[in-house]
């Protein structure tokens, strides 16, 4: 549509286009390339539309923008594909036991349990928690929301809603559900899935 603006769609910038295929290359069947952040896609999810996307990108569309359309063609999608998603390289969502000097940072689920953070938002985790005496809350953009991460605390809330909150953690937990919204692809098999939890974990000061 000539003159539509869409803000997700934006040019791709050098950098990227040098270190990334094509979106059309042949290394998409394996691996595909999201058309909102223009990387090689992050737990990547196909919408019924067939086109594919990171999973933190269509859900920070759908939770930051109310936006629940595909941004290449504009077919609406289910809210279950936020709710339930099915990840289409499943190899990514493996339970693995803390057996790494790696530390691996959890938040807290609404039904009880944890949610291992993604790998990206771990990552930046982790480097502010490195820092924490210089800067003890930091904002973090997460799923295209800003969140204020209190490591004095220990937990993470909306910016603006402090009196609602999660707790954070890092590893080892147990009782972990999948990572970032989505479960485990083989969850009845690791220690701790089907142990008895408890009401969900949301505070209120």
């Amino acid at each position: 549509m000539e003159g539509f603006f869409n803000p997700f769609l934006r040019p791709i910038p050098t950098s990227i286009a040098q270190d990334h295929h094509s979106y059309d290359s042949i290394d998409d069947a394996i691996t595909p390339t999201c058309r909102i952040c223009y990387q090689y896609c992050l737990y990547p999810i196909e919408l019924p539309c067939r086109h594919k996307f990171c999973f933190m990108c269509i859900k920070g569309q759908v939770l930051a923008h109310n936006l629940r359309h595909c941004p290449l063609c504009r077919v609406v999608f289910p809210m279950s594909v936020i709710n339930y998603p099915v990840p289409i390289v499943s190899h990514e969502i493996v339970f693995q036991p803390n057996v790494t000097n790696t530390r691996r940072w959890y938040y807290e689920s609404r039904s009880g349990g944890w949610w291992q953070y993604d790998r990206i938002t771990m990552s930046k985790v982790e480097e502010a928690y490195n820092n924490r005496q210089r800067e003890p809350c930091i904002p973090l953009r997460i799923a295209g929301i800003m969140y204020q991460i209190d490591f004095n605390r220990m937990i993470q809330y909306r910016s603006g809603y402090s009196h609602i909150f999660r707790r954070i953690t890092f590893g080892p937990v147990t009782n972990v559900k999948g990572i970032a919204g989505i479960l485990f692809h083989d969850q009845e098999t690791f220690e701790g899935a089907n142990r008895v939890v408890p009401p969900p974990q949301i505070f209120r000061l």
